[in-house]
């Protein structure tokens, strides 16, 4: 699904549009993004327009589900019919009557986002998934970067100084704590907020380069297709081996009555990590008894390997992404006409 995007759509008199705008509505003149203006959206969720440098069009950028639809919880791969029905609405807000619909077969990408929500099964968290995550992939040599907050993963980027990066995160957690994240003016919040608590978020991100150097010529608004937009996110999952590795459910109750170490053993423990090899045997039967008292986890009781979720089918399994809207969301969600 399409979130963040920034395009370029070529009218005359791009500087004009947006001076003529910045006067009616001065304080909508943005300088978060150049000399830009925040034009907000039916559901007061803005978009950022500037001029080119040249002045020969407009520069647009907009996460387009929240514009269109006042949240990216969950969206659409449509990426024609978005941005169209985002140059629709901004044309009409800025006064430039078909000027920006009549271009759009000239309309390029500088920047396209695109995400999918991988399903957890019922009972495991998005943390869950983003720490076993995070534990397959160090074990596995791979470049990691992580944001963590009160002491739960909530990002997980790999490869994070390459611009093909992948991004795996907490939607729910973003939602929960960003008061920006959906819009005030959208009903049935606390429904999409639970939804988000059953999938984890998968995102990456496509450049200027990569989009120009790309022989389907990304770039173009007119190749975009949703078939299109499956096959590029599923290219970027397939870069990413996780062989083994389960998402097991952690009992965060019983782990908060520890101190950091023996929480972080007891973790280990739970993701069958072989605990008795790694440490010496006076310390690992100190910690059995320590962890055994205190949050009655027992070390000697040995976790299951084929318990929990399959890191490898959440990652790879094509029937785990969710790349449209739930069915109760697709009438009450609609986009503006």
């Amino acid at each position: 699904m399409l979130d963040t995007t920034r395009f370029v759509i070529p009218i005359e008199q791009g500087v004009n549009a947006v001076t003529e705008y910045a006067k009616r509505y001065p304080s909508r003149a943005s300088h978060k993004w150049g000399s830009s203006v925040k034009v907000p959206g039916p559901l007061s969720i803005n978009a950022f327009v500037k001029p080119t440098f040249d002045g020969t069009g407009l520069v647009i950028e907009a996460c387009a589900p929240r514009f269109l639809l006042g949240h990216n919880v969950f969206g659409s791969d449509d990426i024609q019919g978005q941005i169209s029905a985002i140059a629709q609405y901004i044309e009409g807000e800025m006064g430039l009557g078909k000027e920006l619909s009549n271009a759009l077969g000239k309309a390029e990408f500088h920047r396209l986002d695109l995400v999918v929500n991988l399903k957890l099964d019922d009972g495991t968290g998005p943390e869950d998934a983003l720490e076993a995550l995070d534990y397959r992939l160090n074990a596995m040599g791979s470049s990691l970067a992580t944001y963590a907050r009160f002491g739960r993963v909530e990002s997980l980027y790999r490869n994070p100084r390459s611009k093909g990066r992948d991004l795996f995160y907490n939607k729910a957690r973003h939602v929960a704590v960003a008061h920006t994240a959906i819009s005030p003016l959208l009903k049935g919040r606390q429904r999409i907020k639970r939804w988000a608590r059953c999938v984890l978020r998968y995102e990456t991100r496509l450049g200027w380069s990569e989009l120009r150097k790309d022989p389907r010529q990304l770039h173009r608004l007119g190749v975009w297709t949703p078939k299109l937009v499956r096959e590029v996110i599923s290219e970027r999952l397939a870069r990413i081996k996780v062989d083994g590795g389960r998402v097991i459910p952690i009992p965060r109750a019983q782990l908060s009555r520890l101190s950091p170490r023996l929480r972080a053993w007891a973790m280990l423990h739970a993701y069958c990590a072989p605990l008795q090899k790694a440490l010496d045997r006076r310390t690992y039967r100190r910690a059995r008894e320590r962890i055994l008292k205190d949050a009655g986890i027992d070390l000697f009781d040995k976790p299951s390997k084929r318990s929990g979720m399959s890191l490898e089918r959440l990652v790879n399994d094509p029937a785990r992404r969710i790349y449209g809207r739930p069915r109760w969301a697709r009438k009450r969600l609609k986009k503006p006409s």
